[in-house]
């Protein structure tokens, strides 16, 4: 199976001829729904923006969908389609649900004429028949994710590149403020570019976006607001702390997700504590605690320190206290958003015995 790269998967289709079978593997989304629509465009002969023709695209879950039902997609023309695009996805399901090998794909290659199927998987097993045997016929675009990290150097490159495809031009340090605001995901960053080259628009074509643009422009993404939160919480700024637990409700988080997230974070911190008391550095404390992103671990470290283990272990007793208010095992008179300020000023002074009944 040839392999490329999906950074190099455009040139790739205009240099060489379709096959009958791609595998776009990998968990980034983005790059897969990027890769498929260049599959559509080259083999259906679209315009920029065109959609495709009734009866030229089908769809298949992996799931549900049997080896009969993608011989049927691939061997079925539309009467206004001269060709067909057939998408598995959840192909990892489909391939260990039937254990399809070399037959499988030489009757997909049968059948196929102008048709191309197209396998969308997070992972593929290159030791099983079907592996070996696609590598044959097939080719594999890495669809793997940029960075779990942050604001990689690589992640950057790409925000900047993919700012260009909008015409938009980020100033210096704009961004790593994007990325810390939306994360790493490719496609809610493409979202969030495409919005910020209309905000700047009127500025004229040389005009670029700085770091306070994508501050006003950009909501901060949950996750981020909860790192702000418990920041906020162990520093005792109360003030600080209520105005973020009321920004987590405004953007629709209801109050029982956002003390499972803060407990998810208070159980980070105190596993960072113990392991940091236990001589392993912030890198290794932090990876063990959970906390995937590399931008983060100085700032996890940092708060996890600013606490006691008695102090963060008090903490976690109070929100499993106000989970069990907000499921009704507990009577109070409080309304979740309510409850949910009162839990945050009491973890502001953990140190104190409080309850939240």
């Amino acid at each position: 199976m040839s392999r490329v790269k999906f950074a190099d998967f455009d040139a790739h289709l205009q240099t060489g001829q379709l096959t009958s079978l791609y595998v776009l593997r990998g968990e980034e989304t983005f790059f897969q729904r990027e890769a498929l629509k260049a599959i559509k465009r080259r083999l259906l002969r679209l315009a920029e923006g065109e959609g495709p023709p009734a009866g030229s695209v089908a769809v298949l879950d992996g799931t549900t969908a049997t080896p009969a039902d993608v011989f049927d997609e691939v061997s079925a023309l539309g009467f206004f389609a001269e060709a067909r695009v057939v998408v598995l996805e959840r192909a990892d399901t489909f391939l260990k649900n039937h254990q399809v090998g070399p037959e499988f794909i030489e009757r997909v290659r049968r059948s196929a004429g102008l048709s191309v199927l197209v396998l969308v998987t997070p992972s593929l097993d290159g030791r099983t028949a079907f592996a070996r045997a696609a590598d044959q016929m097939g080719v594999l675009v890495d669809c793997n994710s940029l960075s779990r990290r942050g604001p990689t150097r690589e992640l950057r490159t790409w925000v900047t590149q993919r700012a260009a495809h909008y015409r938009l031009t980020l100033a210096h340090g704009a961004e790593d403020v994007l990325i810390e605001r939306v994360g790493v995901s490719l496609a809610s960053l493409d979202q969030e570019l495409a919005k910020l080259a209309v905000y700047v628009a009127d500025r004229g074509p040389k005009a670029a976006a700085s770091a306070s643009d994508v501050e006003a422009l950009v909501d901060r993404n949950r996750a981020f607001l909860i790192y702000e939160l418990t920041d906020a919480v162990v520093r005792d700024d109360r003030a600080q702390a209520l105005r973020l637990a009321g920004e987590l409700i405004e953007q629709g988080m209801v109050a029982q997700a956002v003390l499972g997230a803060l407990g998810a974070q208070f159980r980070r911190l105190w596993l960072t504590r113990h392991r940091l008391a236990a001589g392993a550095s912030v890198q290794e404390a932090c990876r063990e605690a959970g906390v995937k992103q590399q931008f983060l671990w100085e700032r996890t470290a940092r708060a996890a320190r600013s606490r006691s283990t008695e102090d963060i272990a008090r903490s976690l007793h109070l929100i499993a206290e106000a989970d069990e208010v907000l499921k009704g095992q507990a009577e109070t008179s409080l309304e979740p958003a309510l409850l949910l300020e009162t839990l945050v000023l009491q973890l502001c002074r953990a140190a104190e015995p409080a309850g939240v009944r």
